[in-house]
């Protein structure tokens, strides 16, 4: 068995490695926390690239660093055996981990316990001592009603942002995909189905900020009403209370570096405005930091005016294939006394967040088109 290094992927709370595991350790040359940020810089918005691999790839980690990255190979619909022998062929010789998603998240096409997609997704450069996670269909798929088809035929129709898109996933598919999850979502919050998912914009945080959409979907697991949020400006907020709340207070480790604290709800919400006096408390958790920005610029993108496709401010950044909605930022001014909490939310503010982490897509905003 070839000797493995376990690099850490980012995640709050990473899988132990196999007990089977061999490590070695490995030592470079010291990193410093200006080219550790420079690093962190030229990689926001890649859509699953392990940052922390990355800096031990190109700044002296690893045996012989300018040879131990690659293409992750494409697995979508292999067994989980074919897709792991595609990668070891492909000198992956890192931790793999195999991730059997929710029946809400499946996707039919692909059969019972295929390979769906990995993280980094197929394609992405990687570190072939790193991490890879392996997404597989549940072992019983359970087919779409005529209700969801109908819903989703709709949604395609009046949608131009998944009508006209310019990505390679089939919009029909993503449609059912996104009302399949909403549907779930909403279940499970005791929230009418047809006057939300069909009624309200809705914001899908895709596989571009997946870390950042795996802990949204663990919060509304928690608490399932957080599914509908209400839009509201950051004036006022305080952006640092966070950093207080565990596990954000860990010490100071080179991690630090690479990831940051994420709240859910948002603070741009009214749900998470109020931030360590909310009620419910908000989740809380480290994050990969450009899973977190990326998040933070959809987000912003989508209550905005912005056009399809901008890129932001670094010219680097993956461009955002939706057109933003536009929103008053008065919709739901800031109270007079930042600690009290304005008794009901304006209406028209309303909106759901989908997290959809094992999507083969990134995220996307539907705005007014059911109003």
């Amino acid at each position: 068995m070839p000797w493995t290094k376990l690099f850490s992927n980012g995640m709050a709370m990473p899988e132990p490695p196999p007990a089977n595991t061999e490590f070695q350790t490995v030592t470079g040359p010291a990193v410093s926390r200006a080219d550790a940020e420079a690093v962190v810089a030229d990689s926001l918005d890649t859509g699953g690239l392990n940052l922390n691999q990355k800096i031990d790839s190109q700044l002296g980690g690893g045996p012989d660093p300018e040879h131990a990255k690659g293409i992750v190979p494409d697995c979508s619909g292999m067994t989980y055996d074919a897709c792991e022998a595609t990668l070891e062929a492909a000198g992956f010789l890192g931790i793999l981990t195999k991730t059997t998603i929710p029946a809400e998240d499946a996707q039919d096409e692909l059969g019972e316990n295929s390979v769906v997609d990995t993280r980094p997704q197929g394609g992405a450069p990687h570190n072939k001592y790193g991490r890879i996670e392996v997404l597989v269909n549940p072992p019983a798929l359970v087919g779409y009603t005529l209700d969801e088809l109908a819903d989703a035929d709709e949604m395609v129709a009046r949608n131009p942002t998944l009508r006209d898109s310019p990505t390679s996933e089939l919009p029909v598919l993503k449609a059912r995909q996104i009302m399949r999850k909403c549907q779930a979502l909403l279940l499970r919050a005791a929230i009418s189905l047809k006057s939300k998912c069909k009624g309200r914009p809705i914001l899908i945080i895709g596989r571009d900020a997946y870390e950042a959409a795996r802990h949204d979907a663990r919060a509304i697991a928690t608490y399932p009403k957080w599914v509908e949020l209400h839009r509201r400006g950051r004036v006022g907020f305080n952006s640092s209370w966070n950093r207080n709340t565990y596990p954000c207070t860990l010490g100071k480790t080179r991690e630090d570096i690479v990831q940051e604290c994420d709240e859910y709800p948002f603070g741009a919400s009214f749900e998470g405005f109020f931030g360590s006096a909310t009620t419910p408390f908000p989740s809380v958790e480290m994050i990969s930091r450009a899973h977190n920005k990326r998040e933070g610029r959809v987000l912003q993108h989508f209550y905005s005016n912005n056009l399809m496709g901008k890129p932001g401010r670094n010219p680097k950044s993956k461009p955002i294939l939706f057109p933003g909605c536009g929103w008053n930022l008065a919709a739901n001014p800031t109270p007079t006394e930042p600690n009290v909490q304005s008794p009901t939310p304006v209406e028209d503010s309303d909106y759901l967040l989908i997290p959809m982490p094992f999507a083969k897509f990134d995220s996307i905003g539907l705005c007014n088109v059911f109003r």
